[in-house]
């Protein structure tokens, strides 16, 4: 996405589907986009980011999740973005 989709953002989400692992994998590269586009170089400067976990109606058992709630939490802790 080009800087001008930035612009003046007070906040970002970033959408991940929860049973395909390349969207997961994704995430930080978007988290890594928006940081960059805004210039955002430390945790002085940070806006809201939050990360959202879509497609939950098709977990199951059989097809679990690609991030476990751990995982989830941890990276969202490193990272300090929300949830």
């Amino acid at each position: 996405m080009t800087k001008t989709y930035f612009r003046g953002a007070h906040a970002a989400i970033i959408m991940f589907d929860l049973v395909n692992i390349v969207s997961w994998e994704d995430v930080d590269i978007w988290r890594q986009d928006v940081e960059g586009k805004l210039g955002i170089s430390g945790p002085s400067n940070r806006i809201p980011i939050l990360v959202v976990g879509n497609k939950l109606d098709l977990v199951t058992p059989e097809r679990p999740s690609v991030v476990s709630d751990e995982d989830l939490a941890a990276y969202i802790s490193t990272h300090h973005l929300w949830k």
